[in-house]
């Protein structure tokens, strides 16, 4: 009974160390985000160290590769035996313009450096059509600049 169970311990001890892991930290599930852009960040590990490249996905699509390499002191105390723990974190920056619709799928997948894709985590947000861009007014027409609106305050009038 007892060796059954140390070499069950070992088997899952190595699948764990061979297989890359991590997680999205943010977004969190059930964000709403409702600006342009969204920032993905998170941080991935496989026996080796770090991952040779993180992939964004929204809804299935890949849209860009995370920036990696980012300082990850959290996960360093937490796996300390890993070399590259310490520079686990990534983030990647996501362009919502051409996404239409409303619910969102973001999913992070690890590419080992024998090209494995591991999907990593998944979240799913909200976009929030609500915000306007910048430099607009809430009708959506162009903001005149303030140098121009402080003349119109102080002298009564601008001729455009």
């Amino acid at each position: 009974m007892t060796l059954g169970l140390l070499l069950c311990s070992v088997v899952m001890s190595d699948h764990v160390a061979s297989t890359p892991f991590g997680r999205i930290d943010s977004p969190r599930d059930g964000d709403v985000i409702g600006r342009r852009w969204l920032d993905v960040r998170g941080w991935a590990l496989d026996s080796s160290g770090t991952v040779r490249e993180v992939l964004i996905e929204i809804d299935g699509r890949e849209v860009t590769t995370a920036r990696q390499y980012l300082p990850r002191m959290d996960v360093n105390a937490a796996y300390p035996a890993i070399p590259g723990a310490r520079t686990s974190g990534w983030l990647a920056r996501v362009d919502l313009a051409r996404i239409d619709d409303s619910r969102v799928k973001v999913t992070a997948i690890a590419v080992t450096r024998e090209a494995q894709r591991v999907e990593l985590d998944v979240v799913e947000v909200e976009l929030s059509r609500t915000t306007r861009p910048r430099g607009r007014s809430e009708h959506g027409q162009p903001k005149r600049p303030t140098s121009i609106a402080v003349y119109t305050a102080i002298f009564g009038g601008y001729d455009e």
